[in-house]
């Protein structure tokens, strides 16, 4: 790092990012080298003669190579009270009274003062003397930017933190229960550390369930749009809804108080579309309570006090992906449902797998259904849908035998809609 060259202290900076953010770490004699690198990166910030893009990305690699460190309790000796001092100085700077983008953990993952708090989270967890939970320094930081309560960049990095906090730090989340979970907020800790988990895990379903469920269901039913920023929110409670109903309050009286509020139908219909989602693409035996919650679920829905308009089913068509619900019970469900309404999600893969059971009558009878029902207004795929109905539903009457209970309908709505004039007559 003695190098004077700026392009090559930028080659080795930028050389240094893989491994010290890989898990594991491949760089040889891991505490080591890091605890190396973290001193000669605060040697070259200190250089005056250091140019502004070299600062900034040694910045960037400081703080993650803290990250990493303090992740692991790696002490770093003697700098580390000036470490965090000139953290806490970068954090101070950083934040600003109302910050609201896209992606915010994002945003401050790619800033040095989001960088400096992903890290003093980090050395305050790790380095506190029993009975404290966090240090004091880290603690009065994180104190003074729930309070302000406007940096949305600051709040999500905390609540990429809130799975560890609430483990490790209790009191002090006990204390902050408004400021970390309350869904009337404008930004909202937990959910900004929800959404931008990629997957499902522990850490977050933790975070969920400090949630109160009443105010949960008022937030669904008000966010129940397209926006993506939500999309792992949505995975989540619909996890929960399968696999712990208990801690949104069971799951008919969840569903129930979705339903009460304006936009719940709609949110209702989009935790019925991810849990699907969520369900294993083959069955075996050890994934069979999966599907079972999930036509729980699904059952629960149909048993709603709602009309089919209100639209809570719609996410019901994503079943006929699931491969793993018995096709008897799938046609069952799938009939009922087209009692209630014919908008829903994925028709023609619906239609699809109706007809390849000429056996069945919930086979005829939803394919008699769809080919009956009017497509929507302003559909642009409405022509492809009219044809793939159309098809799947001469296919299905053609392969089934005479007398098959059904068929006639199913005949009859062919030579009606779309003149299939064999469909008119039984042979």
């Amino acid at each position: 790092m003695a190098l004077e060259d700026h392009t090559l202290q930028q080659s080795y900076l930028a050389a240094l990012h893989a491994p010290l953010t890989a898990a594991p770490c491949p760089l040889p004699d891991h505490e080591a080298t890091t605890k190396a690198v973290i001193t000669a990166l605060w040697d070259l910030l200190s250089a005056p003669s250091i140019a502004a893009p070299v600062q900034s990305q040694a910045q960037v690699t400081l703080c993650l190579a803290l990250s990493e460190a303090w992740t692991r309790g790696t002490d770093i000796g003697t700098i580390s009270g000036a470490l965090t001092v000139w953290l806490e100085t970068g954090v101070t700077a950083w934040t600003e009274p109302v910050t609201e983008v896209t992606d915010p953990l994002s945003a401050a993952h790619q800033e040095v003062g989001g960088l400096a708090l992903d890290a003093l989270i980090r050395y305050g967890l790790t380095f506190v003397t029993a009975p404290a939970e966090l240090t004091v320094a880290v603690e009065a930081l994180l104190d003074g930017i729930l309070d302000r309560g406007t940096d949305g960049r600051a709040l999500a990095v905390i609540g990429h933190h809130l799975p560890a906090l609430i483990q490790h730090a209790p009191r002090w989340t006990d204390r902050h229960q408004k400021d970390l979970f309350d869904l009337d907020k404008t930004f909202v800790p937990a959910v900004l550390g929800i959404n931008a988990r990629r997957s499902i895990d522990a850490h977050g379903m933790r975070t969920l369930r400090r949630l109160d469920p009443v105010k949960l269901a008022a937030y669904l039913s008000r966010t129940n749009g397209g926006d993506t920023t939500h999309a792992s929110l949505w995975r989540y409670c619909a996890a929960l809804l399968l696999a712990k109903p208990a801690d949104l309050g069971g799951r008919p009286e969840f569903l129930a108080l979705l339903s009460t509020h304006e936009g719940g139908p709609a949110a209702i219909s989009r935790l019925l579309a991810n849990a699907e989602r969520l369900l294993p693409r083959t069955a075996t035996p050890e994934n069979t309570a999966d599907v079972e919650t999930a036509i729980a679920l699904w059952r629960n829905v149909l048993a709603l006090d709602l009309p089919g308009s209100a639209g809570h089913l719609q996410g019901a068509g994503n079943f006929a992906y699931t491969a793993a619900l018995d096709d008897a019970l799938w046609l069952e469900l799938t009939a009922q449902t087209l009692k209630s309404t014919t908008d829903i999600t994925n028709i023609t893969a619906v239609a699809r797998r109706a007809a390849r059971h000429p056996g069945l009558e919930a086979a005829h009878h939803i394919l008699a259904v769809l080919v009956a029902a009017e497509n929507p207004e302003n559909s642009p795929m409405a022509a492809f849908r009219t044809a793939e109905i159309k098809n799947a539903g001469i296919a299905l009457w053609q392969t089934s035998q005479p007398g098959t209970p059904g068929r006639t309908d199913l005949g009859q709505a062919l030579a009606y809609h779309y003149d299939f004039l064999e469909g008119a007559v039984e042979v």
